[in-house]
């Protein structure tokens, strides 16, 4: 989505919710004291200015998610709410993706009924599991961060192919296939690149590869990512991180993956900083003290 287009589909989001045109569904993670008791207050809080709030609501006439945790909330969010708007206060420990802390709350959800904030749309993962014994097709969904086959205490062999043709074979504990958003997660961990927001492509990251020719790939999102799955030993098929996710497949499954028709959509803040954030959330030691932006470089979105 362009800046121009964002920004308006930004403005006009603030208008509905306003209006109570559309809702806001607020989902609070379980095991956070605080988000627990604040969630009634800030639910309050936007009844007060006029915006409609609900927990359980159709998706046609949801507006916005508030997400009241960490990044893991967040993406548990966008499964829920496919498509729809995710604003992301961070009650966790880490919460890359949030937009605000969980004491700056007030000020975000004012910016947003304001309209000042924008909307960053990225790629998901469609996949797909074709059993070689039964050669059934499985619908897995799809993954806001990644999916990943691991080995765990196994060596194993996933070869990779990209629309079809095939590519290498990768044996060590795994592979990953990384959106952008989930490039700070395990692929960034695994020793992949970090994509910034607005890269049109998918990251490929193999994991403590045994082989000379273990470099990450950045593939573009247009294409199909297939992961056969090759040699003597099992794996686990992992999306998202999460353990409802997991299928076990065995040598001659494959895994297909390519954009999914659902997009992960984040509210942020032109303040936002992503590399101050980078630097902070991940202990980063970047060397930029006192360094300023470049004078009429254009502002990062």
């Amino acid at each position: 989505m362009s800046v121009d287009r964002a920004d308006t589909a930004a403005r006009l989001l603030s208008e509905r919710l306003r209006s109570g045109d559309r809702a806001v569904a607020i989902l609070a993670h379980r095991e956070s004291a605080t988000a627990a008791e604040l969630e009634p207050e800030i639910r309050g809080w936007l009844v007060q200015r006029g915006v409609r709030v609900a927990n359980d609501v159709a998706p046609a006439d949801l507006g916005l998610c508030l997400s009241l945790g960490g990044d893991g909330l967040m993406m548990r969010a966008a499964r829920r709410y496919p498509d729809v708007p995710i604003l992301g206060v961070n009650f966790g420990n880490f919460g890359f993706l949030t937009a605000a802390e969980a004491g700056e709350w007030r000020e975000a959800l004012n910016r947003l009924l304001a309209g000042d904030f924008h909307l960053r749309v990225g790629p998901t993962l469609a996949t797909t599991l074709r059993r070689v014994e039964s050669g059934r097709v499985e619908d897995l969904g799809w993954a806001v961060n990644d999916v990943v086959v691991h080995g765990e205490i196994r060596f194993v062999q996933p070869s990779l192919f990209i629309d079809g043709q095939h590519v290498n074979d990768y044996p060590g504990d795994g592979i990953i296939l990384s959106t952008p958003a989930g490039s700070t997660a395990y692929c960034m961990a695994a020793g992949g690149p970090v994509l910034l927001s607005g890269v049109g492509g998918f990251a490929v990251v193999p994991i403590s590869c045994h082989s000379p020719i273990r470099v990450s790939l950045i593939v573009p999102e247009d294409v199909e990512v297939g992961i056969r799955l090759e040699g003597r030993h099992g794996a686990n098929l992992i999306l998202d991180g999460e353990s409802e996710q997991q299928r076990a497949i065995v040598p001659g499954d494959i895994v297909l993956m390519r954009k999914g028709p659902i997009a992960f959509r984040q509210a942020s803040f032109r303040s936002f900083d992503w590399f101050s954030a980078f630097q902070s959330k991940f202990n980063y030691q970047i060397r930029r003290a006192g360094r300023s932006p470049l004078a009429g470089s254009r502002e990062l979105a």
